[in-house]
């Protein structure tokens, strides 16, 4: 597991954090014009590979940058996807043996409402054909996510909670499952 911490200076010399971004391909945005809501929501997430150093230490892993424009004074809590369509958000990276790799950023929510964003090694792959299927733990959390996209499978289970605003939001680490 990684934190990734971000310095508004970028790199210093002698520095806690001395990271390395190499994106996996192009990011997902979209743009969610006003309508419970008035103001727009404009969202970008771009997934990368990451190499560097924390405190001196060698790191390596996978991360995934979003950004999201709203009003002034308007939180990323407080946006139409998180309050009216969002159960749960999935960014996962995969790396296989023979080097390709994939990854996707998928929601879920209520009235079937989905978001689905699949690239393999770079290119972007559409599908209108998508399936999620969501298990819950007893506390409430998803415990294990089915996701299919077009053709493309996918089984992603939580290895444990990592933190949680009570009864607002949680974030979990996991792992894919039948890759």
């Amino acid at each position: 597991r990684q934190w990734i911490l971000w310095t508004p200076n970028g790199r210093e010399e002698g520095g806690v954090v001395d990271l390395e971004f190499e994106s996996l391909g192009p990011a997902l945005s979209y743009y969610f014009p006003g309508v419970r809501i008035k103001e727009g929501l404009y969202y970008t997430a771009e997934v990368f590979r990451c190499t560097g150093t924390i405190r001196g230490e060698r790191v390596s892993g996978y991360g995934s940058l979003d950004q999201a424009w709203l009003p002034h004074g308007i939180a990323w809590t407080q946006c139409k996807t998180y309050l009216y369509h969002e159960s749960y958000w999935l960014v996962f990276a995969n790396r296989y043996e023979d080097e390709t790799t994939d990854y996707s950023i998928v929601g879920c929510g209520p009235g079937g409402w989905n978001l689905s964003y699949y690239v393999q090694n770079g290119v972007p792959v559409t599908s209108h054909d998508n399936e999620f299927r969501n298990t819950y733990a007893e506390a409430g959390y998803p415990s294990e996510l089915d996701i299919r996209l077009g053709a493309n499978h996918f089984k992603w289970t939580a290895d444990c909670r990592l933190n949680e605003i009570k009864g607002h939001v949680q974030w979990m680490s996991g792992r894919m499952i039948n890759l």
